[in-house]
């Protein structure tokens, strides 16, 4: 069947409600035998951010069953706080709770001393998760990107649209095929096999005046070689790319929060979205924002509208960290509480948040176990 057709017809599956959870129902089905997730004491490099030691307060991002890989270096009669974030949907397979749950239960009986919280994204998720009686708040993690470093930059806007996503097959770059004036940003592609050389072909193809914004000077699309990069950039520098444009798009079927969809709105661009599952609408606004159905032509007329709205960048800004101001408030008290139970005076913590913060609240890749030992002393 011809490449466009098949994609369509995905396209048109994953735009239904439940589309999700009966392809995970399906697939639960087929893999009976599928076993819990296995804790990898190999690995090298994790990521967390370690917000302080006494008390001893930890963000990650690391699967339950890594977990214990952490508390290990703890030790069991320290008392310890993890804030464990999901950087992806928990309907991307109809285990994934069952498996969190169950790492859960082997972690907190050897570590009884170490509570966990896990941070949701999606409200839509919460319901099924307090069936498992999990320890849950909802709190964005989209919430806790610096404000000071997505920002509107006065500069000229020499595309309609930015789309800032590895080029890989999940992220659905086909669907700007009938739009104009298209730049794109890319994560570095791993782990390239087959498939992947073939979505890269097909996406060179089908948008070959698109300009790929990762290096110096843009560069065609069509010119990419998937083995050369692309190049990486900071923050800093993704937020002038950012500013190139007039809208963001973000095309996926399913994310996680998905940091570039804030990083738009903190750069005061519009966002345009697909029909998702995750979290990442929390922080949009019909005023700004347009989630339409998978296909080119919405796609298109939705960028056309948000284009001739003109709408200050300043004000979508403004308007989207009031929002996320609701998500800081509460994890400061949920970080207050734990300074008071330990004797800490609750109110230290404003100050606290302040000096400690990081980007993210995460800090990817750090060496393991060297750097926690010593953060955690």
């Amino acid at each position: 069947m011809n490449k466009f057709y098949l994609n369509r017809i995905k396209d048109y599956f994953f735009d239904l409600p439940s589309a999700h959870r009966y392809k995970n129902l399906l697939i639960s089905i087929i893999n009976k035998t599928k076993s819990a997730s296995p804790t990898n004491s190999d690995r090298r490099h994790r990521n967390y951010f370690v917000f302080n030691s006494e008390p001893l307060i930890i963000f990650t991002s690391e699967h339950m069953s890594e977990i214990i890989e952490f508390s290990r270096r703890i030790g069991k009669n320290k008392k310890a706080y993890f804030f464990i974030y999901f950087w992806w949907t928990l309907y991307d397979s109809y285990d994934t709770i069952k498996n969190i749950f169950y790492h859960y239960k082997i972690h907190q009986k050897e570590f009884s001393n170490h509570r966990i919280t896990f941070l949701i994204n999606d409200i839509n998720e919460i319901p099924r998760l307090n069936r498992f009686h999990l320890p849950i708040k909802f709190l964005h993690q989209n919430a806790f990107v610096d404000v000071n470093i997505f920002k509107p930059i006065q500069m000229c806007k020499e595309y309609n649209v930015i789309y800032n996503a590895r080029i890989e097959e999940s992220k659905r770059h086909y669907l700007l095929k009938e739009c104009n004036g298209i730049s794109l940003l890319s994560a570095f592609i791993h782990d390239i096999n087959e498939n992947k050389i073939e979505y890269v072909d097909y996406i060179k193809n089908l948008l070959p005046g698109a300009d790929l914004l990762n290096y110096k000077y843009p560069k065609k699309l069509r010119d990419f070689n998937i083995y050369d990069g692309p190049p990486q950039l900071d923050e800093k520098e993704t937020c002038k790319r950012i500013n190139k444009a007039k809208v963001g798009v973000i095309l996926s079927a399913k994310e996680g929060a998905c940091y570039a969809s804030i990083e738009y709105l903190l750069a005061g661009l519009p966002v345009v979205s697909t029909i998702n599952i995750g979290g990442r609408n929390h922080f949009f606004d019909n005023r700004f924002c347009r989630i339409v159905p998978s296909h080119p032509k919405r796609i298109r007329e939705a960028i056309d509208e948000l284009i001739s709205l003109d709408i200050s960048p300043h004000f979508i800004r403004e308007e989207t960290i009031k929002k996320m101001k609701t998500h800081i408030v509460n994890i400061k008290s949920e970080l207050g509480k734990i300074y008071k139970s330990n004797n800490v005076y609750y109110t230290k913590i404003e100050n606290d948040f302040e000096r400690y913060f990081v980007n993210k609240m995460i800090i990817n890749a750090q060496p393991f176990p060297k750097n926690f030992i010593n953060d955690i002393k």
